[in-house]
């Protein structure tokens, strides 16, 4: 085109100059100049007809590209924003929260929406303009993460729009106490993350901070202020990489907000805590002492769910009678025994035991609540027991969910085992006779496999007639992984173990073995040729 235009604007300029010549000796142009300057208007009409179909060839392939792309492109926005919408992981619960996977994979945020919004124009003006694809964001913060980052972090939630927040912050890499030229590089991080915090503190509605101890009390402030944060509906403090010692902190005052259902706090003391207990239903705390568990549990009437995890105890703390009428679900680790000896719950229904230091305790707080327990977790119990096991297990006939981890006698299999089937005139058995759902998770090698699946797994009786308990899953989960030898697979289950898991599976039971993620029941079924 360029050169086009320029040979024709020189023919131009040499035809004028031969039209003046021709005129200066003639009254008229001679044959020559005529034709050339008919040719020279042609080519200058000639050109205009060639811009325009460029022009125009530029308007159809565009119109072309437009009418055969993705059908997506087609859509209104506010289908192809609820599309978009269905590929973000769900929001966060007030049941889930607390549970790192509700937030992000392996520890790892995905950041969906930049990779949305960076395959075109029409994407990222969807993503960009639908505030409910940005008031969640899980933010893993170090002395490493960039500046760029935070700043992302404010616009990121400036896109929300008014919509209430789902926020998880979580500072990794660093001491909780850090002093010196550690502290100076967290405050760089911290301080323009906490400044954003505090400008949308209102509209949290769950907060999850595993940030430095000391500086929570920079939030007083903002989120951790009943004054503007009145939306708030869970909240989680707990301290990175706690070295043992609580920490003092500025008064947080949080007792006139409305909505605070779901607390948990770990390494703080309560007094700098102002809460209004009355309003909590669900509570986990962890490295408090047995005084403050006693006014927690005091204070809150309407406790539901609660959970306490590394109580340290004192001498001076004798047991009392605390009635808990409300509460349904009760998870005790490492908690010291004045707890099991105060704690009566008639209502409760799932029981979490970790590390307890008796099962004397353990059976003495079922026995003196007279509850029907539905779902028992029992984890690193005690092992030097003989029948305790089977008795606390006795106590409990309506169980439906039965989670044993690191927790086994040779006495409770050989019971389990004998009284999984029945005759059918003959009465259930007084030993979990309702059972539906068995887990059982080991810390050992896969060699105590085999002889824990004989015991579980019901084998088909000899007699023709007969019951057995509802059970409709039995699940094993050890460490490891399937052997491979040299040129094949070695099963990690025995060809017994596969047939009686075969036989389980066609009357009915749900049998899953695995070892860190691998399925070795699918392993050793390829190993023997099994379809």
């Amino acid at each position: 085109m360029l050169s086009m235009s320029a040979s024709v604007s020189d023919d131009s300029s040499r035809c004028v100059q031969g039209e003046n010549i021709c005129l200066k000796f003639r009254k008229e142009l001679c044959t020559a100049c005529t034709r050339l300057s008919e040719s020279t208007t042609k080519i200058a009409q000639a050109k205009e007809v060639l811009e325009n179909l460029y022009e125009e060839h530029e308007k159809l392939k565009a119109e072309a590209k437009s009418r055969h792309t993705f059908p997506i492109n087609h859509l209104p926005y506010e289908v192809a924003s609820r599309i978009f919408g269905h590929c973000m992981r769900p929001l966060p619960t007030l049941s889930n929260y607390n549970d790192n996977n509700a937030w992000c994979d392996n520890g790892h945020s995905d950041f969906l929406q930049y990779k949305l919004g960076a395959v075109c124009r029409r994407w990222r003006n969807v993503v960009w303009g639908d505030p409910h694809l940005w008031n969640v964001i899980c933010l893993r913060l170090n002395t490493a993460t960039p500046k760029s980052l935070v700043v992302e972090f404010g616009h990121w939630l400036s896109r929300a729009g008014q919509l209430p927040l789902y926020i998880h912050i979580h500072w990794g890499g660093e001491l909780d106490y850090p002093n010196g030229i550690k502290r100076t590089l967290v405050q760089a991080v911290m301080e323009p993350v906490t400044q954003v915090l505090n400008t949308v503190a209102s509209r949290f509605e769950i907060l999850f901070l595993h940030i430095p101890g000391y500086w929570v009390s920079q939030l007083h402030n903002g989120p951790l202020n009943s004054n503007r944060s009145s939306s708030l509906k869970g909240l989680t403090l707990e301290p990175c990489q706690f070295q043992g010692a609580r920490k003092h902190v500025a008064r947080i005052n949080l007792g006139a907000t409305p909505n605070l259902r779901h607390l948990v706090v770990s390494a703080y003391y309560l007094s700098n805590l102002k809460i209004d207990w009355s309003r909590i239903t669900h509570f986990g705390g962890e490295h408090l002492t047995v005084e403050e568990c006693f006014d927690i549990l005091r204070c809150a009437p309407l406790l539901e769910q609660c959970r306490f995890t590394s109580v340290m105890s004192s001498e001076d703390s004798p047991p009392t009678n605390l009635i808990l009428p409300n509460l349904k679900v009760l998870e005790l680790q490492r908690a010291s025994e004045t707890l099991y000896l105060s704690i009566t719950s008639p209502n409760l229904q799932k029981l979490l035991l970790s590390k307890a230091t008796s099962w004397e305790v353990c059976m003495e707080l079922v026995t003196r609540s007279g509850c029907s327990l539905k779902v028992v977790s029992l984890i690193d119990m005690p092992h030097d027991f003989n029948d305790d096991l089977i008795q606390f297990l006795s106590l409990t006939p309506c169980l439906h969910d039965l989670h044993l981890t690191n927790t086994v006698s040779p006495q409770f299999l050989a019971i389990f085992n004998a009284t999984m089937f029945w005759r059918k005139n003959d009465d259930p058995p007084t030993l979990l006779p309702e059972l539906q759902c068995l887990m059982y998770k080991g810390s050992g090698k896969n060699d105590i496999l085999p002889s824990i699946i004989s015991h579980f797994v019901p084998t088909i009786p000899r007699f023709k007639q007969a019951n057995r308990r509802p059970l409709t899953q039995i699940s094993f989960d050890v460490p490891g992984k399937p052997h491979y030898g040299q040129d094949r697979p070695i099963a990690s289950l025995s060809l017994q173990n596969v047939k009686q898991i075969i036989d389980a599976l066609r009357s009915g039971i749900k049998v899953v073995v695995k070892a860190n993620g691998y399925d070795l029941l699918a392993h050793s079924m390829a190993c023997y040729g099994m379809v």
